[in-house]
């Protein structure tokens, strides 16, 4: 029985090694990047989306109205979250407002995520898609984007995925003083 065991065991130098070798693949483990932070996504009023174009006076504030449901808008989602980044150091703020609803937050979250959304994240908390046009006074579908100059006054209404006309009307807004 001795000699079938022997055939087990290794050599105290062996285990040694072994152990090494485990330490050194958990304190890899241990400095690989962190995840991502999963995007902020707080409910929504027309009142609330007030008060945050308050919060950015000072700024150019593009609002962009979206749904997971809406072909159109996820085309033009990648293209409105870019702008934060192009622009933001300019001075431009980028919000999102998905009208998923509560219901449908897991879903708009997993497409900022995906997207790797930088953004101020919203979803609509006041109802269907019939209820949130109205309150939102969302006019001709979705995307619906709302353009606010620096001094938090609404310039600009638009229907539809037209980055070319998203990205000059942003460029004119913020070459504003």
């Amino acid at each position: 029985m001795t000699d079938h065991l022997s055939n087990w065991m290794l050599p105290k130098a062996a285990w040694v090694a072994i152990g090494i070798a485990s330490l050194a693949i958990v304190g890899c483990e241990s400095r690989s990047p962190a995840r991502p932070k999963l995007a902020a996504l707080r409910p929504i009023t027309p009142s609330t989306l007030d008060a945050a174009i308050v919060q950015h006076r000072g700024k150019v504030v593009l609002v962009d109205f979206w749904a997971t449901t809406c072909g159109p808008c996820m085309q033009l989602l990648p293209h409105t979250l870019a702008l934060q980044t192009q622009y933001g150091d300019r001075g431009l703020s980028v919000i999102t407002v998905s009208l998923d609803g509560v219901e449908g937050e897991a879903a708009a979250r997993g497409a900022l995520d995906q997207r790797g959304a930088v953004t101020e994240n919203y979803v609509t908390s006041v109802g269907n898609w019939e209820q949130s046009f109205e309150e939102f006074k969302i006019q001709g579908g979705i995307p619906f984007l709302k353009f606010y100059d620096r001094s938090g006054e609404l310039r600009e209404v638009a229907a539809g995925p037209e980055p070319d006309k998203i990205d000059q009307r942003v460029r004119q807004l913020l070459a504003e003083k």
